[in-house]
């Protein structure tokens, strides 16, 4: 009964699709073409008609008439009760698809881009980065010890960030410096000081500290910084 059914829904689809149809919806089958929302319209599609098929109803695969479309619809009748019939999960695959967004391959790339923090080798506006970052709007980029020599060097820098944002008429990287303080700090010669020396101060020179190294990194350009953490086994901290 199977093997009968699987000739007899053959036999429609190629009287009704046609050979091309047929590789497209085959190619789309294997995944070789289209998406795993097609496929699984399609499994769902051939599913159904194959389960009507070997029960003894009668399908008819009926091609859509815009022809962009690989998929056909499926109507049935049963000799147990006529009219039409829609299977249950093709509804919910259509509402599926339905709802994905409609966006392009380069709105999703751009969007996947904007997911990132990039850093890069290189101390000034010549460095191959900045031709990427014409490409991709990343969503935010890092500047470390290794890109920093002194403050009006990494300003440039920074501001090199900005322009090439400004010209691809995209969305501006944040910019971001592990600042930790002292040692551990990107601009070393920039506050806040070490952990350990602030620790033995008071609150309040502790914020006067906070709010002298906010001032001097926005001073650069720059939008965050990935400090303080808790380094609770330090001396006086």
């Amino acid at each position: 009964m199977a093997r009968e059914g699987l000739r007899r829904l053959w036999a429609v689809l190629r009287e009704r699709v046609g050979d091309a149809r047929l590789r497209r919806l085959w190619a789309v089958l294997r995944g070789r073409e289209g998406d795993v929302f097609q496929r699984r319209r399609l499994l769902a599609l051939l599913g159904g008609a194959f389960v009507l098929l070997a029960g003894g109803a009668v399908a008819v695969v009926v091609a859509t008439s815009d022809g962009g479309d690989p998929f056909p619809t499926i109507e049935a009748g049963s000799r147990f009760g006529g009219g039409e019939q829609e299977s249950a999960q093709g509804e919910e695959d259509a509402d599926e698809e339905d709802a994905r967004p409609d966006l392009s391959d380069e709105q999703i790339r751009r969007l996947a881009a904007g997911l990132f923090l990039v850093g890069f080798s290189g101390q000034d506006p010549t460095a191959p980065f900045f031709e990427r970052l014409q490409a991709r709007e990343w969503g935010a980029v890092l500047i470390d010890e290794t890109n920093y020599v002194d403050e009006q060097q990494v300003t440039t820098l920074i501001q090199q960030v900005r322009d090439v944002a400004r010209l691809r008429e995209g969305r501006r990287p944040l910019v971001i410096v592990p600042q930790e303080g002292g040692d551990q700090s990107a601009f070393g010669d920039l506050p806040p000081g070490g952990q350990a020396s602030l620790g033995r101060e008071s609150l309040e020179a502790v914020r006067r500290g906070a709010r002298s190294a906010a001032r001097a990194l926005a001073r650069l350009g720059v939008d965050a910084v990935l400090a303080p953490d808790a380094s609770v086994a330090v001396t006086g901290g």
